[in-house]
């Protein structure tokens, strides 16, 4: 005869609950998700970069913070005007980049009127 079935229980270790199955598709889709966010992204970027694709421009504030997603000609200076010398905008070898800014507004006398943060900044190919 055949020695008999032992079960988790009989040996020592506890047995593990089985995961539901929703748990697991809950998992493989946010996982899938994720995969394809990245992925997209990538592409879009890609696309902007090469000039295949038109960045958005986006002015939104909440609050004293304010996201400022802007095509431009002077990137470290896109926020304020005038800016260093004056550009010539017909020069062939001038590049467009894309900009992307958080700017906080401090209210109050007590801090520096705005602090901003480039998050982004990416050249644009001409075509």
């Amino acid at each position: 005869m055949s020695a008999p079935h032992q079960n988790a229980l009989s040996d020592g270790t506890p047995a593990q609950p089985a995961r539901p199955r929703w748990l697991r598709g809950c998992v493989l889709v946010a996982a899938a998700a994720l995969i394809a966010t990245v992925a997209l992204c990538a592409l879009g970027g890609a696309g902007i970069r090469r000039g295949d694709i038109r960045p958005p421009w986006v002015v939104r504030r909440v609050g004293p913070v304010q996201l400022v997603a802007i095509t431009t000609l002077t990137p470290d200076c896109a926020l304020e005007f005038p800016c260093g010398k004056p550009i010539n905008v017909f020069d062939p070898d001038l590049r467009t980049y894309y900009v992307v800014w958080v700017v906080v507004s401090w209210p109050g006398d007590a801090k520096p009127g705005f602090s901003k943060y480039r998050l982004v900044m990416q050249a644009i190919e001409q075509r």
